[in-house]
């Protein structure tokens, strides 16, 4: 499979450089971002943020597609595919907001998981009208947005398994949680997330599924783990 990039890291000690050079800042929708953006600032994320000790080196990290990513160690080789948890049409509305359209303060709408993706004109007439969405109640948003996790991780699941997707001796998912909504309480979204993985048999595709949400990162394997997200880490000098 083609590579976009690769990195060979010799040693801890070199760790730190070529983890910032790994790292991109990602722009905004509105000017030009692009899935390398999101997916490196991603992978950038997940090397610094779980314990270190299961880095082994020296290691190689090839960008790519299916999966995106191949991390390369002495004794074992780990295929990580990304993806947005995301609703398109927040993310469209996002854009148009950032070219002017809309009022500067504005109510969030009430995204659902499989909803009708909107054209343009229509999203347009929503950002001018600013309608209150219905209210959330109870642990609404927690569901709400493990609804939408559980449907991204469904759809990476099939696509796993099909004809031309390389597997390796471990085979990771790595989320990047951008659903809209009210404040959502983080590990109690994972809580309920986490049932709905056992029963969708996630564990026989990937080995261990991450979630980056803002600070915090959490890994859902044989266990379940939080890992404050190393940001320091991965910024340029």
């Amino acid at each position: 499979m083609p590579c976009k990039a690769s990195w060979h890291i010799e040693s801890r000690e070199n760790f730190p450089a070529a983890l910032r050079d790994i790292n991109l800042a990602v722009p905004l929708r509105s000017e030009r971002r692009h899935k390398d953006h999101v997916e490196r600032y991603c992978i950038a994320r997940l090397l610094a943020s779980p314990p270190s000790h299961r880095l082994q080196f020296p290691l190689d990290l090839d960008h790519r597609e299916r999966p995106d990513f191949l991390l390369s160690m002495p004794r074992i080789r780990i295929g990580i595919e990304h993806t947005q948890v995301v609703s398109q049409n927040a993310a469209s509305a996002s854009a148009i907001r950032e070219r002017g359209l809309g009022p500067e303060v504005y109510f969030h709408w009430h995204a659902k998981p499989g909803e009708e993706i909107l054209p343009s004109k229509k999203l347009i007439e929503k950002i001018k009208k600013d309608k209150l969405s219905p209210p959330w109640h109870g642990d609404s948003v927690e569901r709400n947005t493990a609804d939408a996790v559980l449907q991204c991780v469904i759809e990476k699941k099939e696509k796993s398994i099909a004809e031309g997707f390389d597997r390796y001796e471990q085979n990771w998912l790595l989320m990047y949680n951008n659903w809209r909504g009210p404040r959502c309480n983080f590990r109690k979204m994972v809580e309920i997330l986490t049932p709905k993985l056992a029963e969708q048999d996630v564990s026989s595709v990937f080995d261990s599924a991450f979630i980056l949400s803002g600070r915090e990162m959490c890994e859902i394997g044989k266990r379940v783990d939080f890992y404050p997200v190393d940001e320091a880490g991965t910024k340029q000098a």
